[in-house]
């Protein structure tokens, strides 16, 4: 780890929240969401339908869509 921010306000896909962030050397990734961030926020992965939902800052829920992609 290169360094911690914490406390770092984020926007994803027009949704506000707030993570600690870990710094890494890896390069091929804006954000990787650890356990630790899913579980404040009191997410939801939903792995067939590519989303997560949480709770905002506000108490409530929100959903982001990931990308899907047509089955090989």
């Amino acid at each position: 780890m290169l360094a911690k921010v914490n406390s770092f306000p984020l926007q994803l896909i027009g949704h506000s929240l707030v993570a600690d962030l870990n710094v890494l050397p890896i390069g091929s990734y804006d954000i990787l969401t650890g356990m630790d961030s899913l579980e404040m926020h009191w997410s939801l992965i939903n792995c067939k339908t590519k989303t997560i939902s949480y709770m905002d800052e506000e108490g409530k829920r929100q959903e982001i869509q990931g990308i899907i992609r047509p089955l090989k």
